[in-house]
């Protein structure tokens, strides 16, 4: 891996090891930022419409089978057991 992950100009650089320190919300902070940067820039693919049309259908199949599936607390213990 290089020891620059991503460089903009000459004066702002992430390292690999810094993006590891970064706290989970720290890095949906950044990715966030990059996304609207993109869609700024009419980049194609950059669009977060996607998300909100996920949302929505898990929602939907939420609404007609509410009882399928796992609450959130059972999710997050089946994710603690995965290690």
């Amino acid at each position: 891996m290089p020891d620059v992950w991503y460089t903009y100009g000459m004066s702002t650089a992430i390292k690999p090891e810094e993006l590891a320190r970064m706290s989970a919300e720290d890095k949906l902070k950044l990715i966030n930022m990059i996304w609207r940067s993109l869609a700024s820039e009419g980049v194609e693919g950059s669009d977060e419409d996607w998300h909100s049309e996920v949302i929505q259908e898990r929602l939907k199949k939420h609404r007609e089978s509410p009882s399928e599936g796992v609450d959130a607390d059972e999710f997050l213990d089946g994710l603690d057991s995965k290690g």
